[in-house]
Order: structure tokens, then C-alpha cells, then sequence
């Protein structure tokens, strides 16, 4: 248990670290309260695959749970991290809101751009 707590809170304070980069597309929803989440690989013509963040859940300032999908392009990496922190947020309701944006819709040649973020709510 110890060691889980450990590796939660490593994975929060590497969310929490502040990161800039010229097209970062900043968080576009807040979460509440996270249902689901899931990574779905989106193919486009040409062969191009995008990875899509799937969130399910009651969005800040709302009360009904909504489905959005966040595209990262070929960032699959960043969209790995973000499912991660949501699992998070998933696991500890009310503790914890879940931030996330992305950018990758516009075709970005260097693979897409995404953004999340763990929100400690309450200790």
C-alpha cells in the first residue's frame, strides 16, 4: 500500500511540474469526477494513426457525466501520461480533478500536441 502511495504521488508531482512549449495547447476540460478513460488508436487517410484520450465524466461546474475525446496526434507518449493521471483522479473521487486539452485536430506536422494535469482538490 505504502509503496502505491509512493508511486501515486511521484506520478502527481511530475503532472504538477510546470512545462512550456510554444504550441501547447493548455487544458481546454476539468473534471470532477472521472468515469472512464481509454486510449483509442484513430486511423486517417494516409496510414496516419492518432491516439484519442477518451474521458468520461462530470465536467467543473456541471452535474451530468459527458463522453469528449481529446486527439494527440502520434503523441502517443503524452496520451499514455494523461490516461495514467485520470486512472488517478478515477481512483480517488473528490480528491483529485482531472485537466486535459489537446491540439493535434489541425494537423501539426511534428505529431500533436496534448496537455493534462492532476488537480489536488482536498487532502
Amino acid at each position: 500500500m505504502t509503496h502505491r502511495l509512493a508511486c501515486c504521488l511521484v506520478i502527481a508531482s511530475l503532472a504538477l511540474a510546470p512545462r512550456s512549449s510554444a504550441a501547447d495547447p493548455g487544458i481546454q476540460a476539468v473534471y470532477d469526477t472521472v468515469d472512464a478513460v481509454e486510449i483509442k488508436n484513430h486511423d486517417l487517410a494516409g496510414g496516419n494513426i492518432h491516439a484519442l484520450v477518451v474521458v468520461r465524466g462530470i465536467r467543473t461546474g456541471g452535474s451530468v457525466p459527458s463522453t469528449t475525446s481529446f486527439d494527440f496526434g502520434t503523441n502517443k507518449d503524452m496520451a499514455t501520461r494523461c490516461e495514467r493521471l485520470a486512472v488517478i483522479a478515477m481512483s480517488k473521487p473528490g480528491k483529485y480533478q482531472f485537466g486535459i486539452g489537446s491540439d493535434a485536430a489541425g494537423g501539426n506536422a511534428d505529431g500533436g500536441h496534448g496537455d493534462c494535469e492532476l488537480i489536488l482538490v482536498a487532502n
